[in-house]
């Protein structure tokens, strides 16, 4: 018996449709694949592991604190083990409460600023990047604004 030729192009296009089907099928995989690995790449903690200088404070006030698989380090001393990033926010539960910094990057230098306590305002550039920091924002040490001060107020 002889298939006609509307039964051939049927049998045709049921191949074409699960061929087809297949490879969106296979291609909707890859794209999630890819949008979960670029996830985990941003929520990834080795992100903002590194040595963070505070800023906006005199030199011997200045705070460094240390990220890294060991835990957070304020001045060389451990004050927690662990800490939780979410790709924006870092918070480190220590004895003293919950301490949150939201990373920022303006200028292409990577900033941590203190969110949580709000007493007190902290912002961190990444070791490395300070140079970047201070010519991207035009400014200077602080006894360098102090002595520009100084001389402005003591001109006649």
């Amino acid at each position: 018996m002889k298939k006609t030729i509307i039964e051939k192009l049927l049998n045709n296009e049921v191949i074409f449709k699960s061929v087809a089907l297949t490879l969106l099928s296979i291609i909707g995989i890859l794209f999630g694949c890819y949008g979960y690995s670029s996830y985990q790449d941003y929520i990834n903690p080795k992100q903002v592991y590194g040595k963070w200088i505070e800023i906006g404070v005199p030199s011997y006030d200045t705070e460094v604190m240390t990220l890294s698989d060991r835990g957070v380090y304020q001045n060389n001393r451990l004050i927690s083990t662990k800490f939780k990033f979410d790709g924006t926010l870092i918070t480190i539960k220590t004895g003293e409460g919950v301490t949150q910094y939201e990373r920022i990057t303006l200028h292409n230098v990577p900033k941590l600023k203190l969110i949580t306590p709000n007493s007190t305002s902290k912002m961190f550039v990444k070791e490395g990047f300070v140079d970047e920091y201070k010519a991207a924002t035009g400014s200077s040490s602080t006894q360098q604004q102090r002595l520009n001060l100084s001389e402005y107020f003591q001109k006649d």
